[in-house]
């Protein structure tokens, strides 16, 4: 019974707000130690060249999970900037009025079309016809990242998408 009431509880309480939850997040992150990879691919991509430095790029990350997003934001705060949409229909717009230095694309989406078909549409693009775009999807399978690459994408990353994964791609793509 003392069980049932505690779960009954823990339903009435107010939902945190994004802003909350990425703050929690951030702190959990922060307490995990840093590997040597991790550090090593982060000056990899801080020490190169101007264009690879995290804080002179923006940004989309086409992703339907919120948890996801809020994940990729706490790894990745100091980019100059990040946007999110959740689907292709809505990143048009986004990608229309700004132009960004890479591009995260989910292979599973809301809408009508997944990562694969917003990747050949994204291609046809004059403004984003040089601008890398990476496959990233927690469905990984033994073979799935030719495939991808295969398909047009400048690069994959297994989700969770962690800090060290995103630096050392985005060092191989932009150097």
């Amino acid at each position: 019974i003392d069980e049932q009431y505690a779960i009954e509880a823990e339903d009435e309480t107010e939902p945190q707000t994004v802003s909350a939850i990425e703050s929690e997040v951030e702190a959990q992150v922060s307490s995990i130690p840093e590997t040597e990879s991790a550090v090593e691919s982060t000056e990899v991509v801080e020490t190169k060249s101007n264009k690879s430095d995290l804080s002179s790029l923006s940004c989309l990350y086409v992703e339907d999970q919120v948890d996801s997003q809020i994940l990729f934001r706490v790894q990745m705060k100091d980019l100059k900037s990040i946007e999110f949409a959740d689907s292709l229909e809505k990143a048009l717009p986004l990608l229309k009025r700004q132009k960004f230095d890479f591009v995260i694309m989910d292979i599973n989406l809301k809408g009508e079309y997944n990562g694969l078909d917003a990747l050949r549409v994204i291609q046809q693009m004059p403004t984003y016809q040089d601008v890398p775009i990476i496959a990233a999807t927690a469905y990984a399978l033994s073979g799935d990242k030719d495939k991808f690459l295969n398909a047009g994408f400048n690069g994959f990353i297994a989700k969770p998408l962690m800090r060290d994964k995103l630096t050392s791609t985005l060092s191989s793509i932009l150097n």
